[in-house]
C-alpha cells in the first residue's frame, strides 16, 4: 500500500497544534484539498467524520473513524469509501521545548481504481509538505503565535 511519512519541527505549542488537528469541520478553511468534513460524533478520544476532498477526477467521499490521545497522537483509520479500498494515519506530537513541537504525519492509502503504487505514493509525498504546513500556519492564525 503506497505511504508516506514526513517529520518536522513547528514553532507552536503542542496543545495549540493538537486543537488545530481535532477541529476536523475547520479542515477545508485552511486545506486546500478538502471541499467539506462533517463530523458526525466526537468525545475527547474518538471521533467519526466524513470528508469531502477535490481530486482531478472529481469529487472523493469518503469517512474515517478518528483515536485522539490528547495532547500527542491522533489516528485513523477508514471506515467507508467507494474510492478507497484501505486508508490509515497518523500525527504523532512530540514537545521540545516552550513552544516547540516535533510533528510526525504518516498517511497510507490504497484506491480501489487501478494505478501504480508509485504514481500514488508520489502524489501523497508531494502533498505533504504543502498540507503540513497549512497546519502549523492554520495554528499561528488562530492563536496568533
Amino acid at each position: 500500500m503506497p505511504e508516506a511519512r514526513r517529520v518536522e519541527t513547528f514553532d507552536v505549542p503542542i496543545e495549540a497544534l493538537y486543537a488545530v488537528i481535532i477541529d476536523y469541520e475547520s479542515y477545508p478553511e485552511f486545506v486546500s484539498d478538502l471541499k467539506a468534513v462533517v463530523v458526525s460524533k466526537q468525545s475527547k478520544t474518538k471521533a467519526h467524520a466524513s470528508f469531502v476532498a477535490r481530486s482531478p477526477l472529481g469529487d472523493v467521499h469518503y469517512s474515517l473513524d478518528l483515536f485522539q490521545k490528547e495532547p500527542k497522537h491522533v489516528s485513523w483509520k477508514l471506515a467507508d469509501s467507494d474510492t478507497f479500498k484501505d486508508m490509515h494515519g497518523s500525527w504523532t506530537l512530540e514537545e521540545l521545548g516552550d513552544a516547540e513541537t516535533q510533528v510526525e504525519y504518516h498517511a497510507a492509502a490504497e484506491s480501489r481504481m487501478p494505478a501504480p503504487g508509485f504514481i500514488v505514493q508520489g502524489l501523497i509525498a508531494r502533498s505533504l509538505p504543502k498540507m503540513m504546513r497549512s497546519f502549523r500556519d492554520r495554528t499561528h492564525e488562530i492563536y496568533e503565535w
